[in-house]
């Protein structure tokens, strides 16, 4: 809500969650912000990993995959392979 949709209340924000056949869990967050580049945000590391803002971005190093997407808003897709029993891995 506050990058995507600048706090807009009248700006959706659609999650999804499921569990596929591969016994990965994956979450899908879309806005429609205008997105921005990936590439070149840098990780909040060191003295700037206390900052109020921009840790999002560490999700890339807790994730198996995460892929964004732009299209009509900006997406996010993460996914996390659990273990077989189900559990985190």
């Amino acid at each position: 809500m506050v990058h995507g949709n600048h706090n807009d209340s009248s700006k959706f924000v659609r999650i999804g969650l499921a569990l596929n056949h591969e016994g990965n869990l994956l979450l899908v967050v879309k806005d429609v912000g205008a997105g921005f580049k990936p590439g070149e945000v840098s990780l909040p590391l060191g003295n700037r990993l206390m900052i109020a803002r921009g840790r999002g971005i560490l999700i890339k190093e807790l994730m198996d995959e995460v892929t964004f997407s732009f299209k009509h808003g900006t997406g996010v897709r993460l996914k996390l392979r659990l273990s077989p029993d189900g559990l985190l891995g």
